[in-house]
């Protein structure tokens, strides 16, 4: 059996795309996504000597940009990752965690808008890339 060629989406009335064209829309699903933005807090881990960020992952780097986690539960998740994956054949206790993590500081970043900008004013050409 051969599989269908994926419809071309400029033309497919039913790709969501296609209902962007409209400025209003546009400006709807900006101000939406501009209103969840606002009060966000994300999240980083600083090594606290070098002043550098940590990667992720199970043997963490540490560079200048670092990984950002967008919510603490991503961020609690990559520690207990972190844990179990370096913790092997220790026994677990606070103390053993401590020492873990030992230079190391949650770092929140709230990112705040002072004043919420019109998607269509900043995208002037939109309506030509759609």
């Amino acid at each position: 059996m051969r599989c269908a060629s994926p419809p071309n989406r400029v033309q497919n009335p039913y790709f969501p795309i296609a209902s962007l064209k409209t400025r209003g829309l546009i400006k709807e699903w900006g101000n939406l996504l501009l209103t969840l933005l606002v009060n966000m807090t994300i999240y980083k881990i600083r090594h606290i000597e070098s002043g550098l960020y940590s990667t992720g992952g199970v043997s963490p780097k540490w560079t200048k940009a670092g990984k950002t986690w967008n919510n603490i539960g991503h961020l609690k998740s990559h520690l207990r990752t972190y844990i179990t994956a370096n913790i092997a054949g220790r026994v677990s206790s606070r103390e053993v965690i401590r020492e873990m993590f030992y230079g190391w500081a949650i770092i929140p970043i709230k990112m705040v808008s002072e004043e919420p900008l019109d998607p269509v004013t900043i995208l002037p050409d939109i309506e030509d890339a759609i």
